[in-house]
């Protein structure tokens, strides 16, 4: 049963998902043991998390998209049609390791939490490469600057036009990512989940921006309006943010500084909403909006960042790249 499984997905998605699962189980093992952990966890650990990512991302398109699929069933069996909601792989781990902990697997969530964050960066980086270089990469934002008309900003359409090329930039963001959490998993100073909540809240920021470009966004019945991964997004960065200012709070950082902290953060999120409503309005406002919604996408997490480091018990936080 699990073989035939194993081998629809394949057929379905060629080698990429498999690249991409290998990716996950080996950077997982590696930090997992040079944090001093048994490997021998994750090694248990990664056919389970697996099974149940590649199942719940394709429950989850399947309720954005039932059209695509005869039934529920059809798209748990058949991986010849349809696709994939990435958030799905988050709420996988979410739900995974807390079960593996009750059943004696795993001795610390938010140790195997904090080993999987660069691994689920890195793997998503890689599963983008199935339709990085083609049109199928689903922008709908028609690229005309010159100087933008190439990968990984643009791919090049069958009618000769130019559109961003959503799957390589995220490809190209999640790489980044995988390397920030990796550099900060070596803080010796940090706090327990701290860097699995980090990758939350930097995976949330790069759904809001890019699942705003794609012209086949999975939408939730009832609103059509922001994408799936747009509004889970946002709540998995109020999340971490809301964590780390009650860790912050219990370190006795000052009121008056978290206080700032949430100002901007909040600024920030109603800037992305205000901005997203005006390139949906507005097509060809496209570059300019962007362009502010990266901005305040990398505020809002530069307010995460500080109020993390007030979480660790870092008064006076030195400055880095985000």
């Amino acid at each position: 049963m699990s073989l035939m499984f194993f081998k629809g997905v394949a057929d379905g998605r060629s080698n990429i998902i498999v690249l991409g699962a290998l990716v996950f189980a080996i950077v997982s093992c590696v930090e997992h043991k040079r944090a001093g952990h048994r490997i021998s966890e994750m090694v248990i650990c990664m056919p389970v998390i697996v099974t149940a990512s590649i199942l719940l991302c394709r429950v989850l398109h399947w309720y954005c998209r039932p059209e695509r699929y005869e039934s529920l069933i059809s798209a748990v069996t058949n991986y010849h049609v349809g696709g994939y909601v990435a958030f799905g792989g988050i709420l996988a781990l979410m739900i995974t390791i807390p079960i593996l902990k009750a059943l004696g697997v795993v001795k610390s969530v938010p140790a195997a939490y904090d080993s999987m964050a660069p691994a689920a960066a890195l793997s998503l980086s890689v599963l983008k490469w199935k339709n990085a270089f083609d049109t199928a990469c689903r922008g709908k934002v028609v690229v005309k600057l010159q100087w933008l008309q190439k990968l990984p900003f643009a791919a090049a359409t069958a009618t000769g036009e130019y559109r961003v090329a959503v799957f390589a930039l995220q490809s190209l963001l999640f790489l980044v990512a995988g390397i920030i959490l990796l550099l900060t998993l070596r803080n010796s100073r940090k706090k327990p989940g701290s860097t699995a909540l980090y990758f939350l809240a930097i995976y949330g920021m790069i759904q809001i921006i890019t699942d705003s470009m794609r012209y086949d966004a999975s939408f939730m019945p009832f609103n059509g309006f922001v994408s799936f991964e747009q509004v889970f997004g946002a709540v998995l960065v109020l999340t971490a943010m809301l964590v780390y200012d009650r860790w912050a709070k219990q370190q006795g950082a000052a009121k008056g500084h978290r206080a700032v902290l949430w100002v901007i953060f909040w600024f920030c999120l109603a800037g992305l909403v205000g901005f997203e409503y005006l390139v949906q309005r507005h097509g060809n406002w496209y570059m300019f909006c962007y362009t502010v919604m990266t901005g305040f996408a990398l505020m809002a997490i530069g307010a995460v960042k500080h109020m993390r480091d007030r979480a660790q018990g870092l008064e006076k936080p030195k400055m880095e790249v985000i």
